[in-house]
């Protein structure tokens, strides 16, 4: 049945507002529409026979309230309890992904073939100027210079202060390639930030005409990655956070490398670390780790 429809309340009708202002409430069905204009346009709602009400119950009104404070206190205390819930298991994946950390280098220090290896260049994108080679008990096995067949950017040389007067006279890459890999060998070789040493070394050896067995993927592990659970940060994108090679051997109480990056610095601050968090076996912080975000669904 199609409801007449009023632009103005007829006598007898009136809407649940009306009635709830004159401490009323409806006990009969809706019998008419009511049209009224707002800033938004047209609205209605419903109209009620006013010989069909009855006075509302102040306790039971009450009772409504309370219960409708109930059920969002309920639902309140069942979202914080699922989101506690989110974060002890965010937790829980945090300090394993630590721990797993702390085993990699433990196993890294218990790899008597590991060598530790560290390059600097003529630019981000340039030429291994100099490679150290260092042991993870700290034996520097190869420290040299590198002739480049291009200039070191000005960025480069204000990191480890090698200039290219300074380099004119060393070795060129393939003498130096010769003495690498008889050190090296087959052994794996562990750098902090390893993607970009073995990419340099890889450009060197192109620039020479030449291909460096180096450049295999394989050979390599990296220790800023695997190191990254224990700067316990996370960036936006919610994955660990990197952190430098210095601020890492601060954080576990080893000397740095020197100020001026060089080679053999940044390869025995390396071998550093790797004995120190070996020696510690360093357990996960209890609190999340800065930068995680936790939602409840």
């Amino acid at each position: 049945m199609t409801l007449p429809v009023h632009r103005e309340l007829p006598p007898g009708l009136n809407h649940r507002t009306g009635l709830r202002r004159e401490g009323l409430v409806p006990t009969g069905p809706v019998v008419a529409r009511y049209e009224y204009r707002t800033r938004k346009g047209w609205l209605t709602c419903d109209l009620y026979d006013a010989a069909h009400v009855r006075a509302i119950d102040p306790a039971r009104v009450a009772r409504g309230i309370q219960a409708h404070h109930t059920r969002r206190e309920n639902r309140r205390q069942a979202d914080l309890r699922a989101l506690e819930q989110d974060e002890a298991d965010a937790l829980t994946t945090c300090q394993a992904d630590f721990r797993a950390a702390v085993q990699q280098f433990a196993r890294w220090f218990a790899t008597p073939d590991l060598l530790i290896l560290d390059t600097e260049t003529t630019g981000l994108e340039g030429q291994v100027i100099e490679l150290a080679v260092a042991t993870v008990a700290g034996d520097v096995l190869l420290n040299t210079q590198v002739q480049p067949t291009i200039p070191v950017e000005e960025d480069a040389r204000a990191v480890h202060g090698l200039t290219d007067r300074q380099l004119a006279k060393a070795p060129t890459w393939p003498t130096v390639a010769a003495r690498l890999h008889a050190v090296v060998g087959e052994r794996l070789l562990l750098a902090y930030d390893a993607g970009f040493d073995r990419m340099r070394i890889a450009q060197t050896a192109r620039a020479h005409g030449v291909v460096s067995p180096l450049e295999d993927p394989r050979r390599w592990r990296d220790a800023m990655t695997t190191y990254a659970p224990l700067n316990w940060q996370l960036r936006r994108n919610q994955e660990w956070r990197w952190t430098s090679l210095a601020d890492a051997c601060l954080q576990q109480g080893v000397a740095p490398e020197p100020r001026l990056h060089r080679a053999v610095g940044g390869a025995l601050a390396l071998a550093r670390l790797v004995t120190a968090i070996a020696a510690r076996l360093p357990e996960p912080p209890d609190t999340l780790p800065d930068g995680i975000h936790v939602q409840d669904d």
